[in-house]
């Protein structure tokens, strides 16, 4: 069952219809100040510690989910206007305020008896309300679990990947929604869906259509769903001559849908990739190529932290070898430095400018990760890669440690063997070998950053760790080769949104293909029968 809210959560969104988009962030703010307002005087009135910013964005990710899959199913129970589907997901946010209130301060009871919302399951609405509450104000893993394929020729394609958090959050949203359906029309809601496993079946069937769409926009729903007049969802069910017939079709329809089951796999760890030096050496052209447009204030600032000082502690595993002048202060600063320039190409490759706050929001964010990564205390390289446990990928330990002494052994290298490459315009290029081995530290500094930051995501994106260090060899190539570089594909790539990082991904057909096509990452894996 759990695979379901998979399936759910993954078509809705990464194959998004990008006028729902446009009507979620037209309320959104509301509801998300709204709902955070309501929570947080719950907490603090049970004496329950919450995060103000991390209650702030777990809100904003469930009305994202929530308010894109309520447009979603509205939109395919009647063409009608955007008014009337934004004032429709407003009346179930109002609603889910308004029972938070209810149910956190219930009117006297004497027999103690709640209703059951769905017959025969036990849940009420005090159940409900506790798990959005309880998904609002805790951590959810972020451990992926699950990933979404579709059958392409000859092999299948990845969609999305799916966290035990947001499989958790769909059921919560799913089990919401099906509530205020039923208790606003439950007539309607009988008549239509019948029961809640129906209501499910509809709801999964929806995103077939969904993610096999290269499009921006949805398509229209089925003339017969018109003819239902089942919006505005309040109103009375209009039962006409035909409508039973209608409902019965969609029904068996319905019935016949489960290939869910198959599209949605358990997730396979990765092993680290084997990449030689000479894809190293052509990473470092990047740093070489046309010179970046830097704020140098915010990196000015950036590099202090790694300076010793009388207010600054020191890097503990690096601070013996400053002594020693094994490594002097100057080449931890340089390799700072390093990680900040090749960061900035790949935040340049998602669409963004250097000055925008974002980007320099999330290169703070990775020198601080990296000053952390250099404070890990030196271990064994071979005994790290022995004890890894088969799940490399959510391995976070073991990753630092391991990135940790690949940066110590870079900036020790003093290899100066020579590395010659050739760029796509036959320009010969000399690189030393210590210089691609920092730039291996570099990159994979960035890797486990982004990875750790937003597993599924990467995933997402990047496909695998070989795919990841492929989009950094295509950026090589565009910045030293002499064709054009069509500026249409970076438009493109920005209007994805990709950063911030930690924000969940959400990205229609279209946008998703863009995405493939220009990090060009392998996402396919070979085609499994499918009998259903």
């Amino acid at each position: 069952m759990e695979k379901i809210w998979g399936w759910i959560y993954g078509s809705v969104t990464h194959a998004v219809d990008l006028a729902h988009v446009e009507m979620k962030d037209l309320i959104k703010e509301k509801l998300v100040s709204e709902l955070v307002s309501k929570v947080d005087e719950i907490s603090q009135r049970y004496h329950q510690t919450s995060q103000s910013w991390k209650l702030q964005e777990n809100v904003a990710t469930f009305i994202d989910f929530l308010v894109l899959f309520n447009l979603q199913l509205l939109h395919q129970l009647k063409s009608d206007s955007a008014n009337l589907y934004i004032t429709e997901v407003n009346n179930l946010c109002t609603w889910l305020i308004e029972s938070i209130k209810n149910e956190r301060n219930p009117p006297y009871n004497p027999s103690g008896q709640k209703d059951e919302i769905f017959h025969g399951t036990g849940i009420t609405m005090t159940d409900i309300v506790d798990d959005v509450v309880n998904l609002l104000t805790s951590s959810q893993s972020n451990k992926v679990i699950y990933q979404l394929f579709i059958p392409k020729p000859e092999h299948e394609l990845q969609v999305a990947t799916m966290t035990q958090g947001h499989l958790v959050m769909t059921q919560t949203a799913m089990i919401l929604s099906a509530s205020y359906y039923k208790t606003f029309q439950k007539m309607k809601w009988s008549r239509f869906f019948q029961n809640e496993e129906r209501y499910l079946s509809y709801v999964s069937n929806l995103q077939n259509g969904q993610l096999y769409s290269r499009n921006n926009h949805c398509g229209p729903p089925k003339k017969y769903m018109d003819a239902l007049e089942l919006l505005p969802w309040k109103n009375d069910c209009i039962v006409g001559p035909n409508w039973k017939n209608l409902v019965l079709g969609q029904q068996m329809n319905n019935k016949r849908f489960n290939k869910w089951k198959k599209r949605v796999k358990p997730f396979v760890s990765q092993r680290p990739a084997v990449v030689e030096a000479d894809v190293w050496a052509k990473i470092s052209l990047i740093e070489t190529e046309t010179k970046l447009a830097e704020d140098t204030i915010p990196l000015t600032l950036a590099l202090e932290k790694f300076k010793p000082s009388f207010t600054n502690k020191p890097l503990s595993p690096l601070s013996q070898m400053y002594r020693d002048q094994k490594i002097s202060v100057d080449e931890v600063t340089q390799f700072a430095k390093l990680v900040w320039v090749l960061n900035s190409r790949l935040i340049e490759a998602f669409g963004y400018k250097s000055g925008e706050a974002l980007p320099e929001e999330e290169q703070t964010d990775l020198q601080n990760h990296l000053f952390n990564i250099l404070n890990l205390r030196p271990g064994n390289h071979e005994e790290v890669i022995e004890n890894l446990s088969g799940d490399f990928d959510q391995d976070t330990r073991a990753e630092e440690r391991m990135v940790s002494n690949l940066i110590v052994s870079s900036l020790m290298c003093q290899d100066n063997t020579e590395i010659n490459i050739f760029t796509s315009h036959r320009t010969d290029h000399t690189v030393r070998a210590h210089k691609a081995k920092k730039v291996e530290a570099a990159v994979k500094m960035i890797l486990l950053h982004f990875r750790q930051g937003n597993h599924a995501k990467w995933l997402d994106v990047f496909a695998r760790e070989d795919g990841f260090i492929a989009v950094w060899e295509g950026m090589s190539r565009r910045l030293t080769s002499t064709r054009s570089f069509n500026p249409d594909s970076y438009h493109n790539i920005r209007a994805i949104n990709l950063l911030p990082w930690k924000k969940p991904l959400i990205i229609s057909g279209t946008q998703r293909y863009h995405l493939s096509r220009f990090f060009n990452c392998k996402r396919g894996k070979k085609l499994e029968s499918d009998d259903t």
